[in-house]
């Protein structure tokens, strides 16, 4: 019997990888202020996850579930959420 692997898990999980590879960046290479290096990995984030739902929608994929985009949201990448929502119409 195989199991069908979650969508939120295969959104929630590379996605906070990615965030937080991209705080480290910010972080620890470029020197930037903790909160700033956060804020800004977590709203570029939250910003791909809303393009690409709208992009899977338009292309008859397997979309980003809501609750991850509210997740995403939610911790800090309200900017990014809204800024994806006015360019894509979202």
């Amino acid at each position: 019997m195989s199991q069908k692997t979650s969508p939120l898990l295969i959104f929630t999980i590379p996605s906070a990888i990615v965030t937080a590879g991209i705080f480290a960046l910010l972080y620890w290479r470029l020197n930037w202020h903790w909160v700033v290096s956060y804020l800004v990995a977590i709203n570029f984030v939250t910003w791909l996850l809303y393009g690409y739902d709208k992009v899977s929608a338009a292309r008859d994929r397997l979309r980003v579930p809501e609750k991850a985009l509210y997740l995403f949201t939610l911790v800090g990448g309200t900017i990014g959420a809204l800024a994806a929502m006015r360019l894509f119409r979202h």
